[in-house]
């Protein structure tokens, strides 16, 4: 079942990476192409964690323990660009490129520790804070900026961080579901709220406002 749920996440992060290109590819904004990047790297993880469990047996070693460090790579690859788009729909001046600096540093710590120890609790730590991190962004962002999106972003961080703690409390469903298929599924959930944020975001601009949240839907 983890291999299925893992093929699962890597086709929805897929769909929803195509999709946010060609909603940016329309409006031109670089933070809706961060998002993009974003769910290609998360569907490209994903895939190679797949396969990396169906070829267990024959990439012992090395070769094995390569394509996993390469997966938690795009993992973490994956939540540094979330966190670069969101930090381009909400902040600017000295806040963007202080935030933007200390993404990259986050990025680069979490890199040399994979080289270390190749373990998903390292890609579940960075996501963590990556959720921490547009929870605090998108709910500024929805009560200072005219942003319908931010609740959606906002529910997708909180579901991400409840997946988290199950998986680091190893709850699974018996025999049928072990943890990280329940993570794979719940973030599969993520991502559908997650998109439903990113299809509206756009790099700042504008004056501040009252919160402003409406109904929204796949179109601009």
């Amino acid at each position: 079942m983890d291999v299925t749920s893992g093929l699962l996440l890597a086709g929805i992060a897929a769909l929803f990476a195509w999709r946010l290109s060609r909603k940016a590819r329309f409006n031109g904004h670089l933070c809706v192409w961060l998002w993009a990047a974003a769910f290609a790297a998360l569907g490209s993880a994903a895939l190679l964690g797949a396969l990396h469990r169906l070829l267990t047996e024959f990439l012992p070693g090395a070769p094995g323990e390569m394509l996993q460090r390469f997966s938690l790579a795009l993992w973490l690859l994956c939540h540094a660009l979330l966190l670069g788009g969101a930090l381009l729909a909400y902040c600017s001046g000295r806040a963007l490129w202080g935030g933007l600096a200390a993404v990259a540093a986050k990025l680069a710590l979490f890199l040399v520790y994979i080289g270390y120890k190749t373990s998903l609790d390292v890609a579940l730590l960075d996501g963590v804070l990556t959720s921490i991190a547009l929870l605090v962004l998108c709910t500024y962002g929805a009560w200072t900026w005219k942003y319908p999106h931010g609740q959606w972003i906002v529910a997708g961080a909180i579901i991400w961080m409840f997946a988290a703690v199950l998986y680091q409390g190893r709850v699974g469903a018996g025999g049928m579901l072990s943890p990280e298929a329940i993570f794979y599924l719940a973030f599969s959930g993520v991502l559908c709220l997650l998109v439903r944020g990113g299809w509206h975001l756009r790099d700042l601009a504008g004056a501040p406002s009252r919160l402003a949240f409406r109904r929204i839907g796949w179109r601009a």
